[in-house]
């Protein structure tokens, strides 16, 4: 007898020998109508060799990608099929499996990466399901297992190995073209484990007749939130630390040194492959400033914020006796849509 006494949050398969007679399915409700109680359950035959040989998954190279796929669209798969692919992570690199085409029996054939005593199952094509890993987690594997029931045409998983290197650490702008910077210097947004990475900043010389006298800081970022971060110094102060993800956009006069430090640290072998990060950076013609002073004359001041465009930049002042109260209302009031300084600090001084 088998009895399910507690919840299941993934499909389970089991197989009853013929031998043992009528299969009887048996339903007890505990009648609490504060619980919201139910089951599916889906029978069929299938034919259970007593042993079956685990072969190598075929692969193939191209591009410095590896595809590891058991794809056959006119045939299927075949039934019962058992098949492996070791993957090798080198040191100082990182591979990325992916699954880039999934026909398979749903809830019964399995594909997985399996690591010591982990298993990592791999459902479909999908950005979250892209899985990470690292040097500690070499020789893991790429497994399938099929039943006899139903055959589909098969899976395809790609493999691709970075090397954990910082790109170049000094960063010119260009005078007119725009400049993005990627973790690993390739247009990639991943990231690996362990990096520690200064970014040196600054416009190029040659620009000085250039309108533009400021440039664009613009980093978006995904990063595991106490593992992950950033810090920014100007004039080799450290001015900020980022360790969330966020999107974070400050602006800088050309002639200020800045240096963005990436440091990552390292916390399991293999990992969701959903982290990133972009910096771009741009030069632009520093915009007007609408300077506002409050007095006892005036000591209100309204502005649309519906009304204010991108790099608007509006100085309010007040006495130094006096407290500076904002209140924002509308329906674009979420603060990451705005930038809030004291003093002259807008343009990073």
């Amino acid at each position: 007898m088998k009895i399910f006494d507690k919840n299941i949050f993934g499909p389970e398969v089991y197989y009853f020998s013929a031998d043992l007679g009528d299969l009887i399915l048996y339903y007890s409700d505990a009648n609490d109508a504060t619980f919201e109680t139910g089951f599916s359950a889906l029978i069929s035959e299938a034919i259970v060799p007593s042993s079956s040989l685990t072969e190598e998954c075929p692969s193939v190279m191209k591009d410095n990608v590896l595809t590891v796929s058991n794809l056959d669209y006119e045939f299927g798969y075949k039934a019962n099929q058992k098949c492996e692919y070791s993957i090798e992570v080198k040191e100082n690199q990182e591979v990325f499996v992916e699954v880039t085409v999934f026909h398979i029996e749903k809830n019964v054939d399995k594909l997985s990466v399996i690591f010591e005593e982990f298993n990592y199952p791999l459902y479909k094509q999908d950005f979250d399901n892209i899985l990470q890993l690292t040097p500690s987690a070499n020789n893991s594997l790429i497994s399938f297992e099929a039943d006899s029931n139903v055959q589909q045409a098969g899976f395809e998983v790609t493999l691709r190995a970075f090397d954990c290197s910082c790109p170049d650490k000094d960063i010119i702008i260009p005078c007119t073209d725009p400049v993005e910077i990627t973790p690993l210097g390739i247009n990639e947004l991943y990231y690996c484990d362990n990096m520690n990475c200064s970014y040196h900043i600054s416009s190029d010389p040659t620009c000085s007749e250039l309108s533009e006298d400021i440039y664009e800081f613009h980093l978006s970022s995904e990063i595991r939130e106490g593992h992950d971060y950033f810090n920014i110094y100007v004039d080799g102060i450290l001015r900020e630390k980022l360790d969330k993800s966020m999107i974070y956009q400050r602006y800088f006069p050309r002639d200020l040194n800045i240096t963005l430090e990436f440091i990552s640290t390292s916390d399991s072998p293999i990992k969701n492959g959903d982290r990133g990060w972009v910096l771009k950076l741009k030069n632009q013609k520093s915009p007007p400033i609408d300077s506002i002073t409050l007095s006892e004359s005036m000591p209100l001041y309204t502005v649309d914020i519906l009304g204010i465009n991108e790099l608007d930049i509006i100085s309010v002042c007040a006495p130094e006796t006096d407290e500076l109260e904002l209140i924002i209302a509308s329906d674009k009031t979420l603060l990451q849509n705005y930038v809030l300084f004291d003093e002259t600090d807008y343009i990073g001084k």
